[in-house]
């Protein structure tokens, strides 16, 4: 289930004293940023906090750091973590949480943040396409970026309910310089002491899948790495639906190339009467953004997927008109944009917008 956008969370967030607005500002600086100077362990995909809240609280001389992507799951974090001092009756100054793109994780954590643990719990498997594996937390080139900050000696705790993802990174690891120290595939049957159960992983429990579990530890720097880089094959596909107008010219409503996906302009042409579906720059703008939408549908994607718009306005005045209709149809993280008056339109429209989306 696709979990709503939740307005109050950025608000709630930004004046949490935990949360990090920034964490690409704080790279380079993180043991700085807390009140004591001692070991980070940090959780990759924290969710709903139910794991890093339970542990931060239970470990006050270690220092915590839970990282997801969107303040909808992120928020629900921050109460946790609050819901756990409270009862502990101590202030939340070892914990950290903030929202980041994982696979870009470089750009917020250099070698000077040197991290002792990584937990990566439960991550999507990304197994329904071959090509989408790459996107694992697991996955070699991911275990690679962790190596830049991870200390050597520093592990990795690694627990799933998905048998695919678990046996490829029983590969995945060795690949890239680590070594599987300890492994199992039912952890619940001779349950350690240190492990505790987060919410997937009771619901997977109680569904009868056992879950799989290891550590890993990165071995030395000097470690000579076996991964090899794989070559990549770009593919070009035109993506067609009836449901936006038809391509008049030497071009593709769509083309998907890799995993971006980029949509030709579309101006406000209702496909059902291939007719203008409005006179007015709102009644156009909606046209525009549904002919997009049902682009990115064919794909196999949203509106969420969108990082980048272009808006080509007849009427620069247009553009308030425009935005309050634009605003309906994305939530945050909202894409990147640009807007432009443009001399002139096809069909005379008042607006034509493009996108790209990557899924």
């Amino acid at each position: 289930m696709r979990m709503r956008f939740k307005p109050y969370a950025r608000p709630e967030l930004n004046a949490c004293a935990f949360s990090v607005d920034d964490p690409l500002s704080q790279k380079g600086t993180w043991h700085q940023s807390f009140v004591r100077q001692q070991p980070i362990h940090l959780e990759l995909g924290c969710g709903k906090g139910g794991f890093l809240s339970r542990l931060a609280v239970a470990h006050p001389d270690i220092n915590y750091l839970g990282v997801d992507i969107t303040d909808k799951v992120l928020i629900l974090a921050k109460r946790n973590i609050d819901r756990q001092y409270a009862a502990a009756q101590r202030e939340p100054d070892n914990v950290k949480i903030m929202s980041l793109d994982i696979e870009r994780i470089y750009n917020a954590f250099d070698a000077t943040d040197t991290v002792d643990r990584i937990y990566i719990n439960f991550c999507n498997p990304w197994n329904k396409k071959c090509g989408h594996k790459k996107h694992r937390l697991t996955h070699t080139k991911q275990l690679l970026l962790y190596r830049e900050f991870l200390k050597d000696g520093g592990e990795v705790y690694f627990k799933t309910d998905d048998d695919d993802l678990f046996a490829d990174s029983l590969h995945y690891f060795p690949e890239a310089g680590f070594e599987i120290v300890w492994k199992t595939f039912d952890l619940h049957k001779n349950e350690p002491e240190w492990n505790i159960r987060t919410e997937h992983e009771q619901m997977f429990t109680e569904m009868g899948i056992p879950t799989k579990a290891l550590i890993a530890v990165k071995k030395p720097s000097e470690f000579k790495l076996v991964y090899k880089k794989e070559k990549v094959v770009m593919s070009k596909k035109a993506i067609h639906t009836p449901n936006a107008p038809a391509a008049i010219g030497p071009y593709s409503q769509a083309v998907q190339a890799g995993n971006t996906i980029y949509v030709s302009g579309q101006i406000p042409i209702d496909p059902a009467t291939g007719e203008f579906a409005a006179t007015d720059i709102a009644g156009q703008t909606r046209q525009s953004l549904t002919n997009i939408r049902n682009i990115l549908k064919e794909a196999g994607a949203d509106m969420s997927n969108v990082v980048k718009t272009t808006v080509l306005l007849k009427n620069i005045a247009d553009f308030g008109a425009m935005n309050e209709v634009y605003a309906e149809f994305f939530e945050q993280p909202y894409p990147a944009r640009a807007a432009f008056q443009a001399a002139a339109l096809p069909k005379d429209a008042l607006v034509e917008i493009e996108c790209v989306a990557v899924v």
